[in-house]
């Protein structure tokens, strides 16, 4: 399977539509989207133009005139971009092509290099499903560890090897469900035999991504607080253990 948000390096920045869906959608290989319901959807690229393609993919899946979204990672940043579907024909029993134009165009700092907020929820966690049936579909139960805006740590007692591409699926703390398609970064070792898995986003809804965004905000606001706290809290701490050494508590507080 070769997988949406292609990995390139470019020195020059992205300057037009048409470079942008070229690099995004290659004919003859496969792309990634998802959609507003959060469904991520595999597409075997046919044709492409200055602003749209035509992709190749599973009947059912896409919805005329609905919008997915899809990324491309270029090492320094994360290129967004949202497609309009403005037309569905059926190819098959099974099979339909898409033809999906580029709406918007949007960039954010590709921050998995940086600090990941801790956040521990229980998970769900499937192969992708592609053109290629996935040797298990079964659903398996993980721990999110950590995320981040662009991606997430999980913990689980399955085994998954790094570049295997799996659709993860957890809860915020207000019971908002958050569905992303990811690719297995690396793997090590957990507590009781389990392995703890970091990876980064292939595909998420518009929706979704919003929801991550306020998340990983609220745990950043959160981090500061008690990182705040425990700095108010340490010259108190010196405060008493000065008193206590200079002739204890009713000296410190000014009492004879």
């Amino acid at each position: 399977m070769t997988h949406s948000a292609f990995e390139i390096s470019t020195d020059e920045p992205i300057r037009s539509t048409a470079e942008v869906v070229g690099m995004f959608a290659r004919p003859g290989l496969s792309c990634v989207v998802a959609d507003e319901r959060g469904v991520s959807i595999e597409l075997r690229v046919k044709v492409v133009g200055a602003d749209a393609f035509v992709g190749t993919t599973r009947a059912g899946l896409l919805q005329r005139g609905g919008r997915v979204t899809g990324r491309i990672y270029d090492g320094a940043a994360v290129q967004l971009m949202v497609f309009a579907v403005e037309d569905i024909e059926a190819t098959g029993s099974d099979t339909a092509d898409g033809l999906l134009r580029l709406v918007e165009i949007g960039e954010r700092s590709d921050d998995r290099g940086e600090l990941r907020y801790d956040f521990d929820t229980p998970a769900c966690v499937t192969i992708a499903e592609s053109f290629t049936p996935a040797s298990e579909l079964r659903a398996s139960q993980a721990r999110v560890a950590d995320l981040s805006t662009s991606g997430a740590s999980f913990i689980a007692d399955r085994r998954f090897a790094p570049g295997e591409v799996i659709d993860l699926h957890f809860e915020d703390e207000a019971g908002a469900s958050i569905r992303a398609r990811v690719q297995v970064l690396r793997a090590e070792r957990a507590v009781y035999g389990r392995t703890r898995y970091a990876t980064r986003i292939l595909a998420i809804g518009e929706l979704d991504q919003l929801r991550l965004d306020r998340l990983c905000n609220r745990c950043r606001l959160r981090d500061e607080a008690a990182e705040t706290a425990t700095r108010d809290e340490l010259p108190l701490r010196e405060a008493l253990a000065a008193g206590r050494q200079d002739g204890g508590l009713r000296r410190l507080f000014g009492r004879a």
